[in-house]
């Protein structure tokens, strides 16, 4: 284990809701994005918070409100000098936060709870998130190279 004392989670409230409207899209293409649990993004919020906080870690939670926040909250605690960021989200949060920390030394962690989680399943992120959370806790980091279209960084999609 680590010795994380606060991880901030920056949470995209509207990710994964297409999986939730039309459930039958998923299981058409496969997708087991956050278990099936049929859980909005809030309640998972709540019960990460509840997790960590069991495990001695303060969470701060950061919810997006538009296209483009999470890169703006992230450059945030960039500044306030945080050590671990925590992506909850799809893939566009992901990237997003992503864009955010480049160039800092702080850590992202990645809950994956978008619709298809590309990202998560390339780089061996547990879809369930509580494992996803042990993940996080566990510490292991894991370099990974990102690219750049334009004034845009992207991580496994451009």
């Amino acid at each position: 284990m680590t010795d994380i004392k606060t991880i901030h989670i920056i949470m995209n409230p509207t990710s994964g809701e297409s999986q939730l409207k039309v459930p039958f899209i998923g299981r058409l293409l496969g997708i087991t994005s956050h278990g099936g649990s049929g859980a909005s993004s809030v309640d998972v919020l709540a019960t990460v918070t509840e997790w960590f906080t069991e495990r001695g870690v303060e969470v701060v939670g950061h919810k997006t409100k538009y296209g483009g926040h999470a890169t703006e909250i992230a450059k945030q605690l960039c500044v306030e000098g945080v050590d671990v960021v925590v992506a909850m989200g799809g893939d566009g949060t992901i990237n997003e936060v992503a864009n955010g920390l480049v160039g800092s030394d702080v850590t992202m962690g990645v809950i994956p709870f978008g619709t298809a989680n590309e990202f998560s399943l390339a780089f061996g992120i547990p879809l369930q998130i509580l494992e996803a959370c042990e993940l996080i806790l566990k510490g292991d980091r894991v370099p990974i190279d990102i690219g750049k279209a334009n004034d845009r960084h992207f991580l496994c999609m451009a």
